[in-house]
């Protein structure tokens, strides 16, 4: 199977996390113990054996993750609501509110998805909150990691911006061009898109 099977497809080992261009990350988190990258896609898979819950149903098992400490020194955080309202329109989908589309669902504690947790403990030993951000109609899902509700919500749909681009990018789907009017986002973009490719060859090795 292709890193993009929908779960229950029956395929191989998880797929190797894909670290950020610092490595294991620096600092402490909530539980002590290296953190994740901040600011940066990484990517995961959940086994196809997990156990996850039904708002992951139908989903691939593959995400992108984005980690914050709430800074929000990047620009591209402040500029998500406006990247979804350009690129879903792009994609055929027409909204008036992006949160008939995009559902999110907290897990400060893991209560909900302890098989991201586990995933995401493969990068970094640090426990932090998250907050998982689906898009059913495009099949597309991402992790926000934060120890503040708000930054890990933010995060979560920087993350999910970051996923449907390159979603859209695999299939050859045309879409919104960021890059006059959200300079940061356009460029973050651009990083999910070869981080995505640096994780798929890691995993063709």
């Amino acid at each position: 199977g292709s890193a993009g099977a929908g779960r229950g497809n029956g395929r191989r080992e998880a797929l190797p996390v894909q670290l950020g261009n610092n490595g294991g990350g620096a600092g402490s988190g909530g539980s002590g113990g290296a953190t994740l990258p901040r600011d940066e896609p990484m990517w995961i898979e959940i086994p196809e054996d997990a156990d996850v819950p039904l708002f992951l149903n139908n989903m691939p098992n593959d995400a992108m993750v984005v980690s914050t400490d709430g800074n929000k020194s990047k620009g591209f955080y402040g500029q998500a609501d406006r990247a979804l309202e350009l690129l879903l329109p792009s994609l055929g989908i027409e909204v008036g509110d992006v949160e008939e589309v995009v559902e999110f669902q907290d897990d400060p504690n893991w209560e909900h998805f302890p098989a991201i947790g586990a995933q995401l403990k493969r990068i970094a030993s640090a426990e932090e909150c998250i907050c998982v951000a689906v898009c059913r109609t495009l099949g597309v899902w991402a992790v926000g990691v934060g120890m503040k509700a708000k930054a890990r919500y933010g995060a979560a749909k920087v993350a999910l911006v970051g996923a449907m681009v390159v979603a859209a990018a695999e299939v050859g789907d045309d879409i919104a061009d960021f890059a006059q009017e959200l300079p940061a986002m356009a460029e973050f973009t651009e990083d999910c898109q070869q981080s995505r490719e640096a994780w798929l060859a890691t995993a063709a090795e």
